[in-house]
C-alpha cells in the first residue's frame, strides 16, 4: 500500500500518539537518540518539539514526523507539523505490531512504541504511508464521509436489532421480509401504523393493500405483498409472551431508521455539492460507471494524487492488486489482497461492476477474464484494476475520458492512456475469489456509482 517513496530525512520523530499527551522519540540517520520525552497535546508543546528537531537538522535539513494513528487523536499533531513545514508519514497498526515483535522483551510502553516507530521509519522507509495531501474541500468531504459511515453503521445495527426482535415474536413474518425488504417504505409504514401482528391480521389483505397504496404508492405488486403478509401472520396461531412490548421496540427502531435515512441522504447531497467544485471530481465523472459516490470517495481518499507517482502504487494502496505468494518451487501464485483502503477499494469495485452494464469495452474485458477462468468477483476486480490505470492517467493529465483513444500495452512503469485495453492478458486462475465488498451507500446503484 506504499505511496511515493519518502525522501530520506535527516531527523525522524517517532510519535506514539495519545489522547492528552504523546511520547516522542527523535533520532538521526545513525539511529542516535537526540531527544525523548512526553509531549502535551497542545500547539505550544508540539511546536517546541518540532522546532528542536529542525534545529538538529540544520537550515537545509529534512525532518519527518511518523505517527501510528493519523486520524482522531493524531490529527492535531499532524496539523501542527504540517504548519511547521514538516513531512508527515504514518505506520499502520498491523506493521507496527509486526515491528514490535522484533524488539527485545514483551513489555509495551509509550517510550518503546515511539522508539519502534522511529527506528522502523529509518530502516524501512518504504513501508510508511503518506498522510494524504488534500485541500480544504477534500478534507471537508472526508469529515462528512466519516460521519456518514457512522450513521450507516448505526442503521445496520438497528436493522439487525429489528430482525432479532421480530424473529423472537413472529419468525414467519421476519422470514418473509428478506434482504432490503425489511426497510422498504411500505414495511416501515405498516409497522408504524399497526400496533401488533394481530392488528394487521384483523385489517385483512384488502385493507392492507389499500393502506400500502395510500402510504407507499410507488410499491409494486401491492396486492400480492399484502396477501403474503396476512398469510404469514395467519400461519402462526400462538402469541409469544411480551409481543406488545417487543412490537413497540420495533416501532421505535423503525423511527430511528427513518431519521437515519434522512440524515444519510442529506450528507450524500452535501458531499456531492462540495465535491462537484473540484476539477478531479468532474474529470472522474466523465468515465463510464463512475458516479457521484465513487468520484467523491476518490477526492476524499487520494485527492489530486500528489502522494502517488504511479498507478501501481495507488492500486497497492487501494488493495485491488493481487498478492504474490512464492516459496521455492512448491508455492507460487497470486492471491486475493485483503488489505488496502476499504472505502476506495469498494468504490472502485462497484464502479467497475456498474460499467459492465453500460460500457462495451469494459464488458468485453470482463467477459474475457471470465473466459480465462476467473470467477465473477475476481473478474470485476481485474477490471477495476485496469480502470484504475485509466482514472490515474485522467487525473494526472487533467483529461476527460475519451472512449476512442486506444490504450498501449500494459506496462507497470508507465502512465496508461485514458481507456481500458480491449484484450486482457491471460493469467493463472486464482484459487480463491475476493468476497464482494460491503458498500452500503453504493450497493443499490446498478448503472453507475
Amino acid at each position: 500500500m506504499e505511496g511515493t517513496t519518502p525522501k530520506m530525512p535527516d531527523i525522524i520523530i517517532g510519535l506514539d500518539v495519545g489522547k492528552t499527551s504523546h511520547y516522542a522519540w527523535v533520532i538521526d540517520t545513525d539511529c542516535t537518540k537526540l531527544h525523548a520525552g512526553k509531549v502535551d497535546q497542545s500547539e505550544q508543546a508540539l511546536n517546541r518539539l518540532f522546532t528542536k528537531a529542525k534545529k538538529h537538522a540544520g537550515d537545509d535539513g529534512h525532518v519527518t514526523l511518523v505517527v501510528d494513528q493519523p486520524n482522531n487523536i493524531g490529527y492535531f499533531a499532524i496539523a501542527c507539523a504540517q504548519a511547521c513545514g514538516i513531512d508527515c508519514r504514518y505506520l499502520t497498526g498491523t506493521r507496527m505490531r509486526h515491528a514490535s515483535l522484533l524488539a527485545a522483551g514483551n513489555s509495551k510502553t509509550d517510550p518503546k512504541d515511539a522508539r519502534i516507530i522511529a527506528e522502523t521509519a529509518l530502516t524501512m522507509p518504504q513501508i510508511l504511508l503518506p498522510v494524504t495531501h488534500t485541500d480544504d474541500l477534500a478534507d471537508r468531504i472526508k469529515v462528512l464521509a466519516g460521519q456518514q459511515a457512522d450513521l450507516i453503521s448505526m442503521r445496520t445495527a438497528t436493522i439487525n436489532r429489528i430482525r432479532s426482535m421480530l424473529n423472537a415474536i413472529h419468525p414467519g413474518l421476519e422470514k418473509l421480509l428478506t434482504g432490503d425488504q425489511i426497510t422498504a417504505g411500505w414495511v416501515i409504514a405498516m409497522f408504524l401504523h399497526y400496533s401488533s401482528p394481530a392488528a394487521i391480521k384483523r385489517a385483512g389483505a384488502r385493507r392492507l393493500a389499500t393502506f400500502i397504496h395510500t402510504h407507499a404508492p410507488g410499491t409494486k405488486n401491492q396486492d400480492a405483498k399484502a396477501h403474503k403478509v396476512i398469510t404469514a401472520i395467519t400461519a402462526q396461531t400462538i402469541t409469544v409472551q411480551n409481543t406488545d412490548i417487543k412490537w413497540q421496540s420495533i416501532q421505535t427502531a423503525y423511527r430511528m431508521i427513518t431519521t437515519l435515512n434522512t440524515d444519510i441522504r442529506a450528507l450524500d447531497a452535501q458531499i456531492e455539492d462540495i465535491a462537484k467544485d473540484t476539477p478531479t471530481y468532474q474529470i472522474l465523472l466523465s468515465m463510464p460507471g463512475v458516479g457521484p459516490k465513487t468520484a467523491a470517495t476518490w477526492v476524499a481518499t487520494v485527492g489530486d494524487l500528489a502522494d502517488f507517482d504511479s498507478a501501481d502504487k495507488l492500486a497497492s494502496y487501494a488493495g485491488i492488486c493481487p498478492v504474490t505468494r512464492q516459496s521455492g518451487t512448491s508455492i507460487k501464485g497470486e492471491h486475493v489482497n485483503r488489505s488496502g483502503n476499504k472505502k476506495l477499494k469498494n468504490a472502485l469495485w462497484y464502479s467497475a461492476f456498474a460499467s459492465i452494464k453500460t460500457h462495451g469495452r469494459s464488458k468485453e474485458y470482463y467477459q474475457a477474464k471470465r473466459a480465462a477462468g476467473k470467477r465473477h468477483n475476481a473478474a470485476v476486480m481485474a477490471l477495476a484494476r485496469r480502470r484504475l490505470n485509466v482514472m490515474f492517467a485522467m487525473v494526472k493529465n487533467s483529461e476527460f475520458y475519451d472512449d476512442n483513444r486506444q490504450a498501449p500495452p500494459h506496462r507497470r512503469t508507465t502512465t496508461p492512456a485514458t481507456t481500458p485495453a480491449a484484450a486482457p492478458r491471460k493469467r493463472q486462475r486464482s484459487r480463491t475469489a475476493p468476497a464482494t465488498p460491503a458498500h452500503p451507500t453504493t450497493a443499490n446503484t446498478p448503472t453507475h456509482t
